[in-house]
């Protein structure tokens, strides 16, 4: 298994916002990140917001 880096995505507001936020989850995992819903296990998070 491999050992990628986490990352925890919280969103705030509209349908926007959850939208754009599926987008950079995909960028991310591109990238080799891992998107989880754990905010402890993260080893980064992002925030989106208007």
């Amino acid at each position: 298994m491999e050992n990628r880096k986490q990352v925890y995505i919280k969103t705030f507001g509209c349908q926007m916002n959850s939208y754009d936020s599926e987008i950079m989850a995909g960028v991310l995992n591109s990238q080799g990140y891992q998107i989880t819903k754990n905010q402890v296990k993260a080893d980064s998070g992002a925030a989106k917001s208007d």
